[in-house]
């Protein structure tokens, strides 16, 4: 079950279970041979206990020792890993590209909204322009009109009085 030496670590997914493996790694040592009280030296019951419970802290100290050897040997290799370091590297890599396709998406986007506005306020001046245009020259045309009118008055009047001359 554990890589052999040869192994070659070359996708992500091969070089996660290698190093899961050894971070999940738990030691087969039990460190009984390097007990300091032998139990069986004990004379009763009381100091066997006392010393089975002795030994067993003194083990388990040493197997936390070991596993946090073995970790830290671990995460040194992992560190100076040169595939994790690329696959590390290709991750943030692709990472920045989905942030930057983000930000280019949101930019298009905006930049869409400011057209359209834009566009809608080019229409709503045109539209301004153009009922201002048609009140001018409906305003010209009504003061034409009465100017006509008026004219039209002057001649009347005008044709008025000399008729009354005449008379």
């Amino acid at each position: 079950k554990h890589p052999r030496k040869e192994a070659v670590v070359s996708t992500q997914s091969t070089g996660n279970e290698f190093y899961n493996l050894w971070f999940d790694f738990n030691s087969w040592r039990e460190y009984s041979y390097l007990d300091e009280e032998e139990r069986d030296k004990a004379e009763c019951k009381e100091e066997r206990r006392y010393i089975d419970k002795a030994n067993k802290q003194e083990r388990a100290k040493r197997k936390k020792e070991e596993m946090t050897r073995i970790r830290e040997l671990v995460n040194n290799c992992y560190a100076c890993d040169p595939r994790i370091k690329q696959f590390n590297e290709e991750r943030k890599k692709r990472k920045q590209e989905a942030k930057q396709a983000k930000q280019e998406a949101y930019r298009q986007e905006q930049e869409a909204v400011r057209l359209r506005k834009e566009e809608e306020e080019r229409i709503k001046k045109e539209q301004e322009e153009l009922r201002q245009k048609e009140a001018k020259e409906k305003a010209e045309a009504e003061k034409k009109e009465r100017q006509k009118q008026y004219k039209l008055l002057k001649l009347e009047r005008k044709k008025l009085r000399k008729n009354k001359k005449r008379q």
